[in-house]
């Protein structure tokens, strides 16, 4: 049985749980890897990631505003916008060129520099 690629694991995941570990994979098989990063746009990684960038938290967080940066583990939504946020900065950095689909997908990547200097 052919694996399935990790774009199609991460649209077919059924949970948070399944998520987290998809973009884990992602980020883990493009960093470094300029071609593997042309593969993932070219198969249409772009849009889901951007949208779990851009998912809110959906626990209302009292501590959010406040910036003594105490350590506590991630939430499990803290994590998937996390390894989404890895590797929309990944794809920003270090692809060779420009390939066909990004500029196919420009929308997309307008809105990267928006995403970046989002707070939650």
């Amino acid at each position: 049985m052919a694996r399935q690629s990790c774009v199609a694991q991460l649209q077919s995941a059924r949970d948070t749980t399944e998520q987290a570990a998809a973009l884990r994979q992602i980020k883990n098989e493009i960093v470094g890897h300029p071609l593997k990063k042309e593969l993932v746009v070219s198969q249409g990684v772009l849009d889901p990631v951007v949208r779990l960038a851009l998912r809110q938290s959906h626990r209302p967080d009292p501590a959010a505003h406040n910036h003594t940066f105490a350590i506590r583990p991630l939430h499990e939504d803290e994590t998937i916008r996390l390894q989404a946020l890895h590797i929309l900065a990944s794809i920003a950095q270090g692809m060779f060129r420009p390939s066909e689909v990004c500029r196919k997908q420009s929308n997309i990547i307008c809105r990267w520099p928006f995403i970046l200097s989002s707070s939650p």
